[in-house]
């Protein structure tokens, strides 16, 4: 069990596809199986209406699985396989997956969420059902799947996740700095950084003191490592130390144990130098 509150949170991209006049709409299925209970999901496309995922999802499934949040953003229990469909809108959009964990997820789990993009598709193929074929065709549309992606997480302790969220924190930060605001990806990164603020407190952090970065390193940051990797480094350094301590000894050990050639390999060359600069005096 955590002692603080575990997030999976992810951007991504999709480009709904031209489905034919009256077919069904893209949708993404969006399988929670692995998620503890009471884990609550969000879906943020700021390039659509959540009004009309809404009214879509209503018509389409007999009931309505998502929650209004704001103009562009549907939340749902993150339980069994959700699917969400897709209005149609020129061009790709951008967006955001955000699901909080319950306090009771337990360390160690690894958790994976998978999204797939179905579609529409269409054949024209030649119709065999009558009696007598007269080269007459019709028709046929099935689901397919278009795109697929994955959301994972390892539950950690909070020593261990809160350096790695404040780095990507930082990063983000620095390449959130460089995207232009007219962009589809930049209220999809604000969000994205703010949930990511979010964790870092709930981990016990300041997300205010945590600067943009382009390695996610700053003075009294992590270490590049951090947590784990610190200590891991320490070991190392010690282990270094021994090493050269053990190959001090060995060598005055061999000098001590060979000390009579020793002296006299140092004594020859000490006196070919002194005839050597003897003569060179003459």
């Amino acid at each position: 069990m955590t002692s603080h509150p575990v997030r999976i949170a992810g951007t991504f991209d999709i480009k709904p596809t031209a489905s034919p006049a009256g077919a069904r709409p893209d949708e993404l299925m969006i399988n929670w199986c692995t998620l503890p209970p009471g884990s609550i999901a969000k879906i943020y496309l700021p390039g659509v209406s959540a009004d009309d995922i809404r009214t879509q999802a209503g018509a389409l499934y007999g009931y309505q699985p998502f929650t209004l949040i704001d103009a562009n953003t549907v939340g749902c229990p993150a339980r069994g396989i959700s699917y969400l469909p897709i209005p149609r809108a020129p061009g790709n959009l951008a967006g955001l997956l955000d699901v909080v964990l319950p306090d009771d997820a337990a360390i160690g789990d690894r958790l994976v969420v998978t999204v797939s993009q179905l579609s529409t598709q269409t054949a024209t193929v030649a119709d065999r059902t009558t009696v007598a074929f007269s080269g007459s065709s019709k028709q046929l549309a099935w689901r397919k799947v278009t795109g697929k992606f994955q959301l994972a997480l390892k539950v950690t302790e909070t020593k261990s996740a809160r350096p790695v969220v404040e780095r990507n924190l930082s990063i983000l930060r620095w390449i959130f700095a460089a995207i232009p605001s007219a962009s589809r990806w930049y209220p999809v990164m604000q969000s994205y950084l703010s949930a990511l603020a979010d964790q870092v407190t709930g981990l016990g952090g300041d997300p205010s003191r945590i600067p943009a970065s382009a390695t996610g390193t700053w003075p009294g940051g992590p270490s590049p490592g951090g947590g784990a990797s610190a200590a891991s480094g320490c070991v190392n350094r010690l282990l270094l130390l021994l090493g050269l301590l053990l190959v001090l000894g060995a060598v005055v050990g061999w000098l001590l144990w060979n000390l009579p050639t020793v002296v006299a390999v140092a004594m020859f060359i000490l006196g070919a130098i002194v005839e050597i600069l003897a003569f060179l005096k003459t």
